[in-house]
């Protein structure tokens, strides 16, 4: 079984940045991009209290709100093309975070197929996935 919680902090404070007309500041928002239950043990309330915890870790650390899934409360503040961001705000004065917009342009190379692969280090599985793609790319 492979059950997951990973908050991941830029520094002891946040582990969210915004900007603001003042320049970048700190948020205090949790933010946890890998939380997941493997497709066997789903339906077995692990998701359900992954989440409570998340929220639990979150509230006990400071943090102003918690970043991710809807079923929990959480709303939607934006969404672009390709996902939404959602929060739960934990604190009054919490600033509402941005969602990252891509200024990514994919470029042709003639008789070539391109392949440019983005992932983070947040999920444990986005190295497992950058290998996968790498070695379909070599074939």
């Amino acid at each position: 079984m492979l059950v997951s919680f990973v908050e991941k902090e830029r520094d002891s404070s946040t582990c969210f940045l915004a900007r603001t007309a003042l320049g970048v500041r700190k948020v205090r928002i949790c933010w946890s991009p890998c939380l997941f239950v493997t497709w066997d043990y789903r339906g077995k309330g692990l998701g359900k209290a992954l989440m409570e915890r998340a929220v639990e870790v979150a509230q006990s650390s400071g943090k102003k709100g918690l970043v991710v899934f809807k079923g929990f409360g959480f709303e939607k503040i934006s969404r672009n093309p390709a996902e939404t961001l959602m929060w739960l705000r934990l604190s009054d004065d919490a600033i509402v975070p941005e969602q990252f917009i891509s200024r990514y342009k994919y470029v042709p190379v003639k008789g070539k197929v391109v392949v440019d692969l983005f992932f983070n280090s947040f999920c444990q599985t986005s190295d497992i996935e950058a290998q996968r793609v790498e070695e379909v790319v070599r074939e």
